[in-house]
């Protein structure tokens, strides 16, 4: 099973692929709270994405006496190597589902 840092990445690509025909993009769904995380580890997320070249249009924001950056959207989109991680993950995901599917079919394997 994946970590839950990439199903939230997951989620947020899928989001941003989901939103390429919209004007603006809204990152309301990608919110933390409605992923179910902590703000902190949205930001983590975040900046991982934008360091991997998965995601762009967000600035850093830096606080006096924290030790952790934070973003904000200004225009964000997925990048071309983001819809490429996002079809990978996704092949990914459905051979493991395959599998464990297979392996319930399968008498005494486990």
């Amino acid at each position: 099973m994946a970590s839950k840092t990439l199903k939230v990445m997951q989620q947020i690509l899928e989001h941003f692929d989901d939103s390429m025909d919209s004007d603006e993009i809204d990152i309301g769904p990608i919110s933390a709270e409605n992923l179910g995380i902590s703000t902190a580890r949205w930001h983590r997320v975040i900046g991982m994405m934008l360091e991997e070249g998965l995601i762009d249009g967000f600035a850093e924001v830096t606080h006096l006496g924290s030790s952790h950056s934070s973003y904000r959207s200004i225009n964000p989109r997925i990048t071309l190597r983001g819809l490429q991680f996002l079809n990978e993950n996704s092949n990914a995901a459905k051979i493991y589902e395959i599998a464990k599917e297979i392996r319930g079919w399968v008498p005494g394997f486990k």
